[in-house]
């Protein structure tokens, strides 16, 4: 039987990390296998972690989410004493079916370097919820397996991945890369790894309860995007992979023929009914999806968001573009993480 452990990095998650630890081991992890590593938190995240397992280590100074990752796998000595990985979030909760899963996969497929779960959203009823089910349920049905099915997953997410520790030896924790899981699914194709997803290994985050941190966790995310799109100078040399080929095709796309970018040439150059129909049409394309999600999890009133959830969507394309000019025109290297506040269960 496979050796795998779970590592968790920690930075004020008091309030989230026992339902984290607590779904592992209903999922069948024994806590002797689950490694946490506290960046230094200003809260009683370190006491949390240790009512639950021995393996806790405090990093010596804060160093951000690829630092302590980093850190704890050396400390630890995960690479020499396990097979595979599970990396994990605190604001994240395994289903209980999660290691079954991984387990089969890492039995009959021993190939595959890099295994990836099905990220969902936790149950709420604020339209930053919706929007979420939409885009998870949409984007993994879907494109990610379409993703996997053409060699093309240019993201492992942080809450949802499992690495063989042979491929791990040979990756580099980037601490200057907002998107570090983006940096290291991107080196495991450098490395012409085998990646495969798995639907059904569920993985349940959280979303973020307020615009404010919503705009703190998008903007975390482009930013790390670009970082990534500029260190591996991906305008220059998309062609070279097909997984860096696909990706400049979703740069070009997004970044040119977005709702934003298209609405302010459509009235320059096109009537207003033209423009009013393209963007009907457009809606009723984006209800569909939203139907289809409502439909798969069971959110009906999903539907009735939909308007406000298209809404959204403008927020994202406008962050999408401010992180493209922050990054790649004006050459910002610093960025701070920018956290989500975290909130417990009874209020999801």
């Amino acid at each position: 039987m496979k050796r795998i452990c779970v590592l968790i990095p920690a930075y004020n998650e008091q309030i989230v990390i026992s339902s984290t630890i607590e779904s592992l081991i209903e999922s069948g992890f024994h806590a002797h296998n689950i490694f946490i590593v506290d960046d230094c938190s200003t809260d009683d995240t370190l006491l949390v972690a240790q009512k639950y397992t021995d393996n806790v280590v405090r990093m010596p100074t804060n160093g951000g989410k690829a630092a302590a990752q980093a850190y704890a796998i050396e400390h630890f000595k995960l690479l020499t004493t396990y097979d595979y990985v599970v990396m994990m979030d605190c604001d994240s909760r395994v289903g209980h079916d999660f290691k079954e899963i991984i387990y089969l996969n890492t039995y009959y497929f021993p190939h595959i370097d890099l295994f990836i779960g099905q990220v969902k959203n936790a149950k709420s009823g604020n339209i930053i919820s919706a929007l979420r089910t939409v885009e998870y349920t949409f984007s993994h049905d879907v494109i990610k397996k379409g993703q996997h099915n053409f060699g093309v997953i240019y993201v492992a997410p942080g809450c949802a991945s499992v690495y063989s520790t042979r491929i791990l030896k040979k990756l580099v924790f980037d601490t200057e890369i907002l998107a570090e899981d983006m940096d290291l699914t991107l080196q495991v194709h450098e490395l012409s790894g085998k990646i495969k997803y798995l639907h059904g290994a569920d993985v349940i985050t959280q979303d973020p309860k307020t615009l404010t941190d919503y705009n703190k966790q998008i903007s975390r995310w482009y930013r790390g995007f670009w970082q990534v799109v500029d260190k591996y100078n991906i305008f220059r040399y998309g062609l070279h992979k097909r997984v860096t080929t696909y990706m400049l095709y979703i740069i070009l796309d997004t970044l040119i023929a977005n709702r934003i970018v298209t609405a302010l040439l459509s009235a320059f150059f096109m009537p207003l009914q033209i423009i009013a129909l393209g963007f009907l049409i457009d809606f009723m394309i984006f209800f569909a999806i939203t139907l289809y999600a409502a439909i798969k999890t069971k959110r009906y009133g999903i539907c009735l968001k939909s308007p406000l959830i298209y809404m959204l969507m403008f927020v994202n394309a406008y962050v999408f573009i401010k992180s493209f000019f922050e990054v790649i025109v004006l050459r910002r290297k610093k960025f701070g993480w920018n956290k989500v506040e975290r909130y417990g269960e009874e209020d999801e």
